[in-house]
């Protein structure tokens, strides 16, 4: 039965796979897109990414449909294919020798180019048809993964629940990553005190990290950021009050700058916001204005406006 944990690949590699992707494209070859697509991990490093105006996850939707097409017909996308689809489309990407977690990254593209309709139709996709899946942690990831959706767009109990359930599934199939990823989720969208949803998260990053997943550890750090400001604001004053500003600050700008480091910029613009949030407690404007200003800056860039 086919199983993977869920790692990260190392820059080198990621420059490598986009190389990969931009000539196999340009070539129009099959085999050479088929290659390209092969390793998740590689994939998903692309996905996280992203690229100036979303090239990566374009990239990526335009590699995978180019496959689509000769088994689904010209004109044919992911997203499109019905849901009794499911067990054809998993045969044929063993056929094609990809492993079945490319419709994670898949859909993983739709989130993260906020495409809406797009990132359902992929999730229910993969969730009416789990039964025929031989590696149930992509069925669990799309749960977490629609429970992450949830949670960014403010629907703090559906994405709890999502993430019992994705916590559950982990749990069954041995994905470590995504038991950690899950109590994480668990963490952000619970009406915790700030106290015990920041020291929560700084666990679960440095778990993660011991993994080798940085990116979700950063991102997580720089949430235990967010949580310590808000407890900031609660004290108003005093020590306490600037001892977690301070802490606050620490998380964000180390965050922000192992963002940077990795080109992982959906965790860059958070670290900027919560900054901008923070310098505008210390009543600094000039530095809130100027975080705040670069978040914009790099959400343009990667949505090419």
């Amino acid at each position: 039965m086919e199983k993977n944990e869920y790692k990260v690949a190392d820059q080198e590699n990621v420059r490598r796979a986009k190389q990969d992707l931009s000539e196999a494209l340009a070539g129009g070859d099959e085999a050479a897109v088929r290659k390209a697509l092969e390793n998740p991990e590689k994939i998903n490093a692309l996905v996280m990414q992203i690229g100036q105006a979303g090239g990566n996850l374009k990239s990526l939707e335009q590699a995978f449909n180019k496959l689509l097409v000769t088994r689904f017909g010209v004109g044919m996308e992911l997203a499109e294919l019905a849901p009794e689809k499911g067990p054809e489309l998993l045969s044929f990407l063993r056929e094609m020798g990809l492993q079945e977690q490319i419709l994670t990254e898949m859909s993983q593209c739709a989130f993260h180019s906020n495409q809406e309709d797009k990132f359902f139709k992929i999730i229910r996709l993969i969730y009416v048809n789990q039964e025929y899946f031989q590696n149930q942690q992509v069925v669990a990831r799309a749960i977490h993964d629609m429970a992450s959706w949830q949670g960014s767009h403010h629907n703090q109990d559906e994405a709890v629940r999502g993430n019992q359930k994705a916590l559950g599934m982990a749990r069954e199939t041995d994905d470590q990553i995504l038991v950690v990823k899950a109590q994480a989720g668990l963490s952000i969208n619970k009406k915790l005190l700030p106290r015990l949803k920041a020291d929560d998260l700084i666990k679960l990053a440095d778990v993660l990290e011991g993994k080798g997943v940085n990116q979700d550890a950063i991102r997580l750090r720089v949430e235990a950021a967010s949580a310590l400001l808000e407890l900031a604001k609660r004290q108003k004053t005093g020590s306490l009050h600037e001892e977690n500003l301070t802490m606050a600050k620490v998380l964000s700008l180390g965050g922000l700058k192992e963002a940077i480091n990795i080109d992982y910029p959906k965790a860059e613009i958070l670290a900027r916001e919560v900054l901008a949030d923070i310098y505008d407690e210390l009543d600094n404007k000039r530095q809130s204005d100027s975080f705040r200003k670069s978040a914009t800056e790099r959400e343009e860039f990667i949505r090419g406006v």
